[in-house]
């Protein structure tokens, strides 16, 4: 839609379009075989994209679109509650904004277009799908990944008018905002290596504690229903569990008998079995005797299974 809309406003020549519609064709071929794989598999994709659907308030949408855009300069892994988050954002959409200015007045007409479509038609097709359909894909800073590669670039010519200047003051201006980017990326990084969880991981952000307490646990079992992500969910803990730890993923559609149950236990008699983030009814699933508990000790839904003897 950014090359689309950059067509409309840069190119009214013929041979243009054409090439536009050749290359997007040639683009749609080799995407064949996916859209099959979609066709044949659509059932499983709207389980897998089913989180999508689920609504959320807006000043949460917005303080994510904003973290989207400040990541690409500075992104300290602060929680969601502390000021920063609001305070970054809006100094970064700041910045870039000065830039498309800047852009605008100094460079050629192709260039302010191209990067103001790649900028701005993304953002504006996710955000305005989620608000009128209630969703949340755009929660998801991947997605706009076309639009913030260009964030760098379009700052980049800032920097460079700056540093070229032929003002001694424009020229420190420039140098000055090169160094503090450059400061605040290495600090960036530094701060992501050291962090045990990214703030972005939505989904698997508890699973870096739910493994350091199982980790504490005699023997411990985990059970996985099927589900949307529930085998990305299972891979993300199994990097942070320990080697021998079990992990018990339950087939589509499918519930532990308790026979399997009575089975698991003999096989390994002091085993401790939790189930994580369950539905209701794999929570439901006890046994006659056996107990479930709400584990309350990791910042995730983790009840455990108890069998009669505990």
């Amino acid at each position: 839609l950014s090359h689309l809309a950059l067509m409309a406003l840069t190119q009214r020549q013929r041979q243009s379009w054409l090439g536009f519609g050749l290359a997007h064709s040639l683009g749609l071929g080799l995407f064949i075989p996916w859209i099959w794989i979609i066709v044949r598999r659509w059932e499983r994709l709207k389980t897998v994209t089913a989180w999508t659907d689920d609504p959320q308030p807006l000043d949460f949408l917005a303080q994510l679109w904003g973290l989207h855009y400040s990541a690409t300069v500075v992104d300290f892994n602060l929680p969601l509650d502390h000021s920063f988050t609001v305070v970054g954002p809006t100094l970064v959409l700041g910045l870039v904004v000065v830039s498309l200015v800047h852009i605008g007045r100094h460079y050629p007409r192709s260039t302010a277009v191209f990067l103001g479509c790649g900028l701005l038609v993304p953002p504006l097709v996710l955000i305005g799908g989620d608000i009128v359909r209630t969703g949340q894909i755009s929660t998801n800073t991947r997605y706009f990944f076309p639009s913030l590669l260009l964030v760098p670039l379009a700052i980049a010519a800032l920097v460079a008018q700056g540093l070229a200047a032929p003002r001694r003051a424009a020229r420190l201006a420039g140098a000055t905002l090169l160094a503090l980017l450059i400061t605040l990326g290495l600090s960036s990084g530094i701060a992501y290596s050291r962090a045990p969880v990214w703030w972005n991981k939505g989904f698997s952000s508890s699973n870096y504690a739910i493994a350091a307490y199982l980790n504490q646990m005699p023997a411990p079992v985990v059970i996985v229903e099927a589900g949307s992500i529930a085998l990305g969910e299972a891979i993300s803990l199994s990097h942070n569990l320990n080697p021998d730890t079990v992990v018990w993923l339950l087939p589509e559609q499918t519930l532990p008998s308790e026979a399997n149950l009575q089975a698991l236990l003999q096989a390994q008699p002091q085993a401790t079995i939790f189930m994580v983030n369950p539905t209701g009814e794999l929570a439901g699933i006890a046994p006659p005797g056996w107990q479930t508990e709400v584990d309350k000790a990791v910042p995730a839904y983790l009840v455990q299974l108890k069998p009669p003897s505990q």
